[in-house]
């Protein structure tokens, strides 16, 4: 897959990738799980999480899976995950979850 990047000049979009492990797992705080995964992350967990967002991309599947990066330092601020084409949405719809982190 090549590598995919969406930006305005600010904030930058990338598939997610094992680059972004380490600020990701250390970024996550007590909202972010209560919102979003309901549990911690634990290192094995997050790598085989994203290896499936990558393997989503490269199939085409029904997950597309985004970090979040400020151009200026590059740092991943976030994630945002677009699933579509699942059994409880119609046609043309799509569920967006985001995070940001709180730094």
């Amino acid at each position: 897959m090549s590598r995919l990047r969406l930006s305005d000049g600010v904030a930058t979009l990338s598939p997610l990738s094992l680059d972004d492990l380490d600020a990701h797992l250390a970024s996550k705080d007590d909202q972010l799980v209560r919102w979003l995964t309901g549990r911690s992350s634990f290192r094995a967990g997050t790598v085989a999480y994203i290896r499936r967002c990558k393997q989503q991309w490269s199939i085409n599947g029904t997950l597309r899976a985004f970090g979040i990066h400020i151009a200026a330092q590059a740092d991943l601020v976030g994630t945002i995950d677009v699933r579509f084409g699942t059994e409880d949405l119609t046609e043309g719809q799509v569920s967006i979850a985001y995070g940001l982190y709180p730094k």
